[in-house]
């Protein structure tokens, strides 16, 4: 609609806030970087990923476990999901964009991580 850009920002902010939530027991950077896959891909996507990772006996709460789980989520792993989940497949359904949210997390870390560094 027509929200104004302070609007937008709250309430951008605020998801923001309710995604760190999620991963309360994450360390720092992972947290950060679960809450942005969460940002980009949706929660129930992550979780997704880290009930796989946690199958293949992988620490959930590592941004490393899940960053290699995404794209374990796609189709062509039908096989595996049907030993994870009685459905046969990932809750939220299969995940074929896996790379943009890869991307996107690591993007986003660059530009913060840049924007830190300049302003320490």
């Amino acid at each position: 609609g027509n929200q104004l850009p302070e609007e937008n920002i709250i309430a951008g902010t605020y998801y923001v806030s309710k995604l760190l939530t999620l991963f309360k027991d994450c360390a720092p950077d992972d947290r950060t970087r679960l809450m942005l896959a969460s940002y980009n891909a949706g929660p129930s996507r992550i979780y997704d990923a880290q009930e796989l990772g946690a199958y293949m006996g992988e620490d959930p709460r590592k941004w490393s476990t899940i960053e290699h789980m995404l794209p374990l989520l796609s189709k062509r792993y039908y096989s595996l999901h049907s030993s994870v989940w009685q459905s046969g497949k990932p809750r939220s359904g299969y995940f074929g964009s896996w790379r943009q949210t890869l991307a996107y997390v690591d993007n986003t870390m660059k530009i913060y991580q840049t924007f830190t560094k300049e302003n320490n």
